[in-house]
């Protein structure tokens, strides 16, 4: 019996203990995949008209988003969260589809036109500052007339992307401060469209993304980063 008795109580104890650490844990996860993140909205569709975006039910910018604009970072929650642009003002939705938004990361989700869950396309992006005297700078083909594989080089200089595909987002590249670009058709050597007049800074990352459905409206935007 008193074997039993001390079995008992020591089962207990165990038991206890474990139950007290599964809840640490618990919380220890509930704090790690919830929490703010960031997410910038950009309209890169020549022929939409303004749009309005929801994460889930609640609409997360402030002004409807025009054509070749873009938000400020809007702070949100973290989690897989259903994304959808609609036509500012009312309730048609133009593309809905799901985003994973992870705790402290930066995103951007584009408006590409149409009217499909694959009428948008998202980044993460990178906040991390680049080498002293540097600037960082990515690429963003959203352009349904530009070829469907792009080049990027510093004007008169080397490639630094290529094979670009359409709807893809090039890794970041560190460049010298007021550099400027070329556009090329991937394997060509002349360019469709010069990037010039940036004023790209020291410090500052950038995302330059080119849109237009026409090969007279390619265009390009220039968003900073950070």
């Amino acid at each position: 019996m008193k074997t039993s008795k001390k079995f008992k109580e020591t089962f207990s104890a165990l038991l206890l203990i474990f139950t007290a650490l599964a809840g640490l844990t618990s919380c220890s996860s509930d704090s790690e995949i919830s929490g703010n993140a960031y997410v910038r909205i950009v309209n890169s569709s020549e022929s939409a008209p303004p749009q309005d975006f929801y994460l889930d039910s609640s609409k997360v910018n402030s002004s409807a988003v025009v054509y070749g604009q873009n938000t400020g970072y809007i702070t949100t929650t973290s989690g897989n969260r259903k994304a959808r642009f609609k036509t500012a003002g009312t309730a048609t939705v133009n593309s809905s589809s799901n985003i994973n938004i992870n705790v402290g990361n930066h995103y951007t989700v584009y408006y590409t036109g149409g009217n499909s869950s694959s009428a948008n396309f998202t980044t993460e992006d990178d906040v991390v500052a680049p080498a002293a005297g540097k600037a960082k700078v990515r690429f963003v083909h959203l352009s349904s007339a530009a070829a469907s594989n792009v080049d990027l080089a510093i004007q008169g200089g080397l490639k630094i992307v290529s094979n670009l595909a359409y709807k893809t987002a090039s890794a970041y590249q560190e460049v010298d401060a007021a550099s400027s670009f070329q556009l090329f058709a991937s394997g060509s050597s002349t360019a469709a469209l010069t990037l010039s007049n940036l004023s790209l800074q020291a410090g500052k990352i950038y995302t330059i993304y080119f849109s237009g459905s026409t090969t007279a409206t390619i265009t390009y935007h220039v968003m900073v980063d950070n």
